[in-house]
């Protein structure tokens, strides 16, 4: 900076003297006043050496300044404010606007001061040196110690320090010399006193100015003082006293002529008076200065807005937060200190913020000219017919909108003139009071909404008009359980426009026709007293009208969703009586639509059985019935045997092994015992291929009396003839498979059958398949469907099944897709549920885990197969060669010494029988196994019951056969044969038996028949029985054994008419042939007589 001295030259000061002459704070306050450009009325001499200013501060009176300069380096600065250094915050930005006019461009930036000093450490907390007279067994030294309290009021500065004996500066009052510290008592109140003091950060120049203790720690050291020190006031120069007795808080609220609350802190004693000119310390620790006496006062209620009061004790409450303060803040600070409401004006103001009540006030207004051309349906006339008829009055109801705040109704607004960001209004009362109302525009805005839907043919503000059906929906639902708490007037000035509070009743009656197997269905409507024709009602919805005028010129409300409702599932019908079967599902709708339901005995009688089948007298085992029936099958064949009394269908769902077949069977032998002889139709059964010959064995073996037949070969017309005949020599039960009835349906479509029953119903999964037509297209008095797996993937299947049990029971599949299907499939909450009510009774599913405790702990079945034609002469030629080579060695050799030949033969048959792609140097065999497919067939529906199974065989080729299908179906398996390494067979059980998404495990009967734990697994399948079953039962205790907690299955797949029948029946005859001890393939052949080789290899 240029040097300007001498005669013309102006002196200007340098930035660096005025930085070196005033503190920190000051400084930096006295930047923000130069930038806010407080500084008015800024003149200087000639030669710059002298200034003179006036800058605005807290005071209302401008401060005036007075600067004189020496040098560059030297001036002097004094200003009216009381500021007790000699640079003060207004003289810096007067000095600063001096060095901006001589130094054109230059900046002031915070930077600059904080360059010049290094940041300071904080000081010491006031609370770890100080002592707290509040706290128990405290007591007070002799002051003996003197020292100055300056305190300015604003901004609120409490400064200490020592009091000189002349006069320094602008206050008497000086810093505490450090090193007067180690002279006072060691570790007395005085000496931890001066050491806090001059612990202080020095914010100011020289000695004088004393000590500015922190906010916040001003009441802990007052409590310090009043233990040890006696304090002059140096602006009085009076002695400061210290009160023993504490001052209560109170809260004085008056409200600005603005709006704006004041609130005023008071410290009032015991007298309940309140001390004057108080001056707040507010802290952990909180005095008043009162008179040059200082109080303690806890303040601990208001301590988290301490920031927001001044040093007087006011705080203003700024109008953007007053509703919030009125109705969150006050009632708090109300229960913690007094809190007087200056009232002089007016009443206080209140804060509503309670949701409104909507005000409504109803009228008619007459339309003039207006043509009546509303046509109305009455209940009354002659016959109780329709009239119809122009209405009489051409009137229009009025409805006025409003909405309750405390006792304020303020008129509706429309959401284009409400100023939605106005969350309070505030409104002046009558009586001058202020009301700050929180306006709820989203529920205002609802009720508008509310009746906007309802059609007013004209809104204007708060205003709306309705004619019509649209009046007459306007006052049903005001008078709802919905608008209830609305304040809603004017009912009794209504003429036309008069409405029933409640819908048109509605009320069914049902009762049972049992021998028809159909109910009555009668729905009655009525109004109070009034009854109402059901046909008007139905005229009413075809018309889309949505009221009826009653005899006394009401209106009552047609309840069009819950008869729409109702009447889409149910169906309509101009027939009362309806189907059995629709029962349950008009009875559902009933209970779902809340429709009072009055019952005949019978039918109440229908549907405690329907739902408590178990409760039934127990089933009564037919006399001439060769065996016995768990309990759980006694309760299948009861709930069967109820289907048949009323004429329903259903599917029995039983997990596989628990004898579908046989409760059928004993079901069936119950209703042809009970009929007259020959009096009623035969039973048609239709099963897969595979399984047919199972039903005749097990009919043979446990109910011989029944008489069967197969509708199967070239043969069958024969039977068919004898069927259309009037014969007493029918059978009961005849047997065919799905691929005859798909042939045969349009002549077996022409003959009456008592039972239609279809084993492996999910055969007719595809309602569009011919098999599933051919089968709905059969007449029978009574339809059953076995299936364990009844949904495979879609819920289609389910109702293709039940479109075969009872047509129309679910409704057309586009209906069953739209309620059911695809809001199931898209997860929506109760649509699986409801599915379920509905088809649940005609539904019979036990798990194998729910009825364990009735089932021995492990059940053997025979699982019979059937070749085809293709596959069946293919056995009988290699048959025919097998046996030539046998007896020509045996006739030479002796049957001894032919053993191996002859178990050659045997393998080479029972290779046919498991696939004929197993036999080797033969040109032409079929791809056809019918043992393969029905193996496939068995683990599609036990896999999907979700059980595990173990599937042996004696062929390792064959187990790859079963592999290649296996992954072309896309199950997922374990493999184990003689090959696999001992380490890796312990490995691929335990993945067996821990992974639930393994279903199968495929076994060479030598290689894992012994020394595996297979538990896993439930269901155990021999796909190739051989002579022993000792080995047999070894791979079958692989999963029946200890560590087993489930009842296991076990299948022996035998080829009907073939070797493999053959071997099992001289198991049984010929014991010794299965002995566990001597066992060997070769002894076994070497034991067979003539007699047993005619018989194996016969045709």
């Amino acid at each position: 900076m240029k040097q300007i001295s001498g005669s013309g030259k102006k002196i200007s000061l340098s930035l660096s003297a005025l930085q070196e002459a005033s503190s920190e704070p000051v400084y930096r306050r006295g930047v923000q006043y130069y930038r806010r450009k407080k500084v008015l009325k800024y003149s200087e001499s000639e030669d710059g050496a002298n200034i003179e200013a006036l800058v605005i501060g807290s005071e209302k009176d401008a401060y005036k300044i007075v600067v004189d300069i020496d040098s560059p380096m030297v001036f002097r600065a004094a200003c009216s404010c009381p500021y007790f250094e000699d640079v003060c915050k207004h003289s810096v930005a007067v000095v600063l606007t001096h060095i901006a006019k001589h130094n054109p461009g230059i900046r002031f930036d915070m930077a600059d001061e904080q360059k010049r000093e290094s940041p300071q450490e904080k000081g010491p907390k006031a609370k770890d040196l100080l002592d707290d007279p509040r706290e128990e067994g405290v007591v007070a030294d002799e002051r003996d110690f003197e020292l100055g309290l300056l305190v300015l009021e604003k901004p609120l500065a409490m400064i200490v320090g020592v009091v000189p004996n002349e006069p320094q500066g602008k206050v008497n009052i000086l810093k505490v010399p450090s090193e007067v510290v180690p002279t006072l008592p060691p570790d007395s109140r005085i000496q931890r006193l001066a050491k806090y003091l001059t612990s202080l950060p020095q914010t100011t120049k020289g000695p004088a100015g004393g000590h500015r203790i922190p906010r916040g720690d001003e009441g802990t050291v007052i409590g310090h003082l009043s233990l040890c020190c006696k304090l002059t006031n140096t602006t009085t120069n009076e002695l400061v006293q210290f009160s023993d007795k504490a001052l209560s808080p109170r809260a004085v609220l008056s409200e600005t002529e603005s709006g704006e609350l004041m609130l005023r802190l008071e410290g009032v004693t015991e007298e309940g008076e309140a001390v004057e000119h108080p001056v707040f310390f507010m802290g952990a620790s909180s005095w008043i200065l009162s008179n040059n006496t200082f109080y303690s006062i806890d303040l601990s209620a208001i301590h988290r807005s301490f920031q927001y009061f001044d040093s007087f004790g006011y705080m203003v409450v700024k109008l953007e937060v007053v509703p919030k303060f009125l109705s969150v803040d006050l009632p708090v600070l109300k229960k913690r200190m007094p809190v007087l409401l200056d009232e002089t004006a007016a009443p206080f103001p209140v804060a509503i913020t309670e949701p409104p009540q909507v005000v409504i006030k109803l009228s008619e207004r007459k339309l003039p000219g207006a043509a009546g051309n509303n046509t109305i349906i009455s209940s009354h006339g002659a016959s109780a017919a329709a009239s119809k008829k122009p209405a009489q009055d051409s009137s229009s109801l009025e409805l006025s909108l409003g909405f309750r705040y405390g006792d304020l109704v303020l008129q509706s607004r429309d959401e284009t003139s409400a100023v939605e960001s106005e969350k309070f209004t505030r409104t002046i009362s009558e009586v001058g009071q202020s009301v700050w109302v929180e306006r709820q525009w989203e529920p205002e805005n609802q009720v508008r909404r509310f009746l906007t839907n309802m059609m007013p043919i004209r809104t204007i503000a708060d205003r709306f008009s309705f004619v019509e059906e649209q009046a007459l929906d306007a006052l049903f639902h005001l008078s709802s359980e919905q608008a209830q708490d609305w304040d809603t007037a004017g009912w009794d000035q209504l003429g036309f426009y008069r409405v029933r509070k409640e819908e048109l009743g509605l009320s069914a009656k049902l009762s049972l026709k049992k021998e028809s197997y159909k109910f009555d269905f009668d729905l009655q409507c009525s109004a109070g007293d009034e009854e109402v024709a059901f046909p008007l009602v139905i005229e009413a919805l075809f018309k889309n009208r949505s009221y009826l005028k009653l005899s006394d010129g009401q209106f009552v409300r047609v309840p069009t969703p819950t008869l729409m409702g109702l009447l889409k599932s149910i169906g309509q019908s101009k027939d009362s009586a309806r189907p059995l079967y629709q029962a349950l599902g008009i009875l559902h709708a009933l209970e779902t639509h809340e429709i009072p339901v009055q019952a005949d005995k019978g039918f109440q009688e229908f549907i405690h059985k329907i739902h408590h089948f178990r409760e039934l007298p127990p089933f009564e085992l037919p006399k001439d019935f060769k065996g016995e029936l768990r309990e759980y099958q006694k309760e299948g064949c009861n709930w069967l045997m109820f289907l048949r009394e009323y004429g329903l269908a259903g599917i029995l769902a039983d997990d596989m092994g628990l004898g579908k077949t046989i409760q059928t069977l004993a079901m069936l032998l119950k209703h042809y015992q009970n009929g007259k002889k020959n009096d009623r139709a035969p039973a048609l059964v239709v099963a897969p291929t595979s399984v047919v010959y199972n039903w005749l064995s097990e009919a043979s073996k446990f109910t011989p009396d029944l008489k069967t037949a197969l509708f199967l070969g070239r043969d069958r017309g024969e039977l068919l003839k004898r069927l259309g005949k009037e014969s007493t020599n029918k059978p009961h039960v005849i047997f065919t498979t799905y691929g005859i009835i798909r042939r045969d349906y349009e002549q077996l479509k022409n003959i009456q059958f008592e039972f239609l029953i279809l084993d492996e119903a999910q055969n007719i999964k595809n309602p569009e398949s011919v098999g599933a037509i051919a089968a709905k297209s059969i007449k029978a008095f009574h339809r059953l469907a076995l299936s364990g797996t009844p949904v495979e993937n879609r819920l289609k299947e389910l109702w293709s099944l039940f479109d075969f049990l009872m047509p129309e029971f679910l409704g057309q599949y586009k209906d069953f897709n739209e309620v059911f299907e695809r809001p199931i499939e898209a997860g929506l909450d109760g649509a699986g549920m409801k599915l379920r009510k509905t088809v649940h009774p005609f539904i019979l599913r036990r798990l194998k885990s729910q009825v364990e405790k009735d089932l021995p702990d492990r059940t053997d079945i025979i699982q019979l197969c059937e070749f085809d034609d293709e596959q069946r002469s293919l056995y009988l030629d290699v048959l025919d060669e097998c046996r030539q080579r046998v007896f020509n060695e045996v006739a030479s050799r002796g049957i001894k010494r032919s053993s191996i030949s002859i178990l050659a033969e045997l393998l080479r048959l029972r290779q046919v029988c498991c696939d004929p792609k197993l036999l080797k140097n033969r040109e032409k065999v079929t791809d056809q196994s019918a043992k393969l497919d029905a193996l496939m067939h068995m683990i599609g529906e036990v896999v999907d019951e979700g059980h595990k199974i173990l599937i042996f065989s004696q062929f390792v080729e064959m187990l790859s056969i079963i592999r290649k299908n296996l992954e072309k179906q896309g199950y997922t398996y374990e493999y184990l044969d003689g090959q696999t390494p001992a380490k890796e067979r312990l490995d691929r059980v335990e993945r067996f038996n821990q992974t639930p998404s393994i279903p199968i495990f495929l076994i060479s009967l030598k290689a894992g028949g012994t020394g595996l734990n297979l538990t896993g697994a439930d269901y155990v399948i021999h796909y190739d029985p051989w002579w022993n079953p000792a080995v047999e039962n070894q791979a079958t205790d692989r999963a029946h054994r200890i560590g087993q907690t489930r009842h296991v299955f076990n299948y022996k797949l035998i080829t009907r008419g073939t070797v493999e029948e053959k071997i099992l029946a001289l198991q049984q005859k010929k014991k010794e042939l299965a002995d566990l001890i001597i066992g060997g393939d070769d002894s076994v052949a070497k034991e067979l007589t003539q007699e047993d080789l005619e018989f194996l290899f016969s045709f």
